[in-house]
């Protein structure tokens, strides 16, 4: 990850000196744009129930971080009062975000999976511009196909709890935003986002296993967009 969060400080960098040549952008008005990036997502996996008596690790957290590309497209419009700039952005992409890792136990080997397949948000920004370049800060809702699961290694039919679907949580974020030309400007930022805990279903054939799912993910891309 430590590479992609680099290269993106390298786009920053790119875009502000690009910025310094670039044609006037007055920032209010409606945009569209496309975006991509990396993303890193993190979950933790607690058991709460082992009615089998197979992990023996009731109260135990699991960790997973794994990491994949994240793209789409995004929408957004802006208000200008001085140097300020302010308005709302929402956005929608797809991920290749899935790994898993295998945690000994006492009773055998437990693996933990977690996949993001999309993730979509609608948020506020707000900033200052600084010649044709604005930096701001963003806030808002995010909501997350996420895909999570523990089962026994050796056989998953028997010993599984899972959960997925669409999450909502709350995403942070910030970033740098610079004109190419007076309709064209490049940018790049970093999210986080956080989701509630939730509890797994047991989808083995042997019941009385569970485990409580809890994600958070840092999403940094770069994005272009066309102001109209």
């Amino acid at each position: 990850m430590r590479a992609y969060l680099l290269a993106s400080v390298s786009v920053l960098a790119a875009s502000v000196a690009g910025g310094a040549k670039a044609g006037a952008l007055d920032w209010q008005g409606t945009y569209v744009g496309i975006f991509g990036g990396y993303g890193s997502l993190h979950q933790d996996a607690t058991e709460t129930n082992d009615g089998g008596g197979v992990f023996n690790s009731v109260g135990t957290t699991f960790g997973l971080t794994t990491g994949g590309a994240i793209g789409g497209v995004e929408a957004g419009r802006n208000w200008r009062a001085g140097k300020f700039v302010y308005g709302i952005e929402a956005d929608v992409g797809f991920s290749s975000i899935d790994g898993s890792v295998v945690h000994p136990t006492l009773g055998g080997d437990l693996t933990q999976a977690a996949a993001l397949k999309a993730l979509a948000t609608l948020r506020a920004r707000g900033g200052v511009t600084i010649g044709n370049t604005l930096l701001f800060g963003t806030a808002g809702v995010a909501f997350a196909d996420l895909h999570d699961q523990a089962y026994a290694t050796s056989d998953p039919t028997v010993i599984a709890v899972e959960k997925s679907g669409w999450r909502a949580g709350g995403v942070i974020g910030g970033g740098v935003e610079t004109a190419l030309t007076p309709k064209l400007s490049l940018k790049g930022e970093i999210l986080f986002a956080g989701f509630p805990k939730v509890a797994g279903v047991n989808t083995g054939s042997s019941g009385g296993y569970g485990f409580d799912f809890k994600d958070c993910l840092v999403v940094a891309r770069a994005g272009l967009n066309f102001h109209f």
